[in-house]
């Protein structure tokens, strides 16, 4: 009898890890996407001033520069501005440029944007971002106390 109850208590241990290191790998999945950032370089776009244009299917955190196709002209920071087209609440994906008198622009003109981009669903704040990455080691660890303890009882 005692052979029996230890098989069920292997298979039960078995079954435990199977999950607890599938659940710890869709964990970290998530996490991974949810703090980590893109670097998006001359992501060409048709540029447009009187509408937002969408330039990712993510959302965008920062625009560092957007020049002309050729790379020559650099719009300067105040001609253009993030916009949303259809990103969730507070966060953007598109780009509306109003226009460089140092650089000849017409609407359907393409250019090149760079820019960071992210997630919608991003952590934004830093704090936020740095305890959610402990989260994977804390189910590590509970899965180890999970394995001590049925293999604990397994011997008794």
């Amino acid at each position: 009898m005692k052979k029996v109850a230890q098989t069920g208590m292997f298979i039960a241990l078995f079954v435990g890890l199977v999950i607890g290191v599938i659940a710890i790998g869709a964990m970290v999945t998530q996490i991974t996407q949810q703090t980590s950032t893109t670097t998006v370089t001359d992501n060409q776009f048709t540029m447009s001033n009187t509408s937002c244009v969408d330039l990712t299917n993510n959302c965008i955190l920062s625009l560092t520069t957007i020049e002309n196709q050729t790379g020559i002209g650099t719009i300067t920071s105040g001609n253009y501005s993030i916009c949303s087209v259809n990103a969730p609440l507070s966060r953007y994906d598109g780009v509306l440029v109003s226009g460089d008198a140092s650089v000849d622009l017409a609407n359907g003109q393409t250019l090149n944007a760079t820019y960071t981009e992210i997630s919608c669903d991003y952590i934004g704040g830093t704090t936020t971002r740095s305890l959610v990455s402990y989260i994977p080691l804390l189910a590590v660890v509970a899965l180890l106390v999970f394995t001590i303890v049925i293999g604990g009882l397994s011997k008794v």
